[in-house]
């Protein structure tokens, strides 16, 4: 990659995350210039495979409608990680939940990534009120994770790991994680670059919370170098 656009705001990068983006691409000798705002994007002339964009989801997604790509397919629980999911899940809508479901269990978009947070329904289902009730929703049952880790995969190499959440003390199983990345690897949806979720419950020290594209993602701090590596990989494969 030669250029990267970055969101900024005002004179700065607008979140941590573009900041860390910016300071990578720069490492890398990848020359960079800000964008403002989602409307700034349509006037982007010249995106390419090597010439990127570096923002929320949103902002990829309407890159690569002006590129007239379509939007990559949600990852989260793949079928290749089943025996790293220890909960039952299953495919619905917004308004069977409204209609026929009163039980706690956790629910996130389906096809349209980050459109919501995912939350426990129905606690939490103010987050969805701006939602159609055809939205498909992914649902599972709720999990009691005791500490989360994001494992952070770049052609195949766990490239760092990174505790987001819960007890400090508690680490991952390595050999159940790098069993995961393999059955990640063999899976033909598997992209070059990509985020996996893991976290311990009473029952199990690697059990898979989700797994997150790489196009636009929250580092936990990530090296700069790192984080900006894994951005231009999984834009090159999408764009190329």
């Amino acid at each position: 990659m030669r250029k990267v656009y970055i969101r900024y705001k005002e004179d700065l990068p607008e979140t941590t995350m573009c900041a860390s983006a910016l300071n990578g691409m720069r490492d890398r000798s990848i020359h960079t210039t800000p964008f403002y705002g989602f409307g700034d994007i349509e006037s982007i002339t010249d995106l390419s495979v090597d010439v990127g964009i570096v923002g929320y989801v949103g902002d990829i997604h309407q890159a690569l409608k002006v590129l007239g790509l379509p939007k990559p397919k949600t990852i989260d629980y793949p079928d290749c990680l089943n025996d790293w999911m220890h909960r039952k899940t299953w495919q619905s809508t917004l308004g069977e939940m409204c209609d026929h479901y009163a039980e706690k269990v956790f629910i996130k978009p389906a096809t349209e990534e980050k459109l919501f947070t995912g939350f426990v329904w129905p606690n939490a289902c103010w987050k969805a009120a701006s939602c159609s009730m055809d939205t498909e929703v992914l649902v599972s049952e709720v999990v009691d994770f005791k500490t989360e880790y994001r494992v952070f995969v770049k052609e195949g190499e766990i490239l760092d790991c990174r505790r987001y959440k819960g007890d400090w003390a508690l680490a991952l199983d390595r050999t159940r994680t790098l069993e995961a990345v393999e059955a990640m690897s063999g899976w033909k949806g598997c992209p070059r670059a990509y985020c996996l979720d893991l976290g311990i419950t009473d029952e199990s020290n690697c059990c898979l919370v989700e797994v997150n594209d790489a196009y636009s993602f929250g580092h936990y701090g990530l090296s700069d170098c790192l984080y900006a590596s894994m951005l231009e990989a999984r834009w090159e494969e999408i764009v190329g």
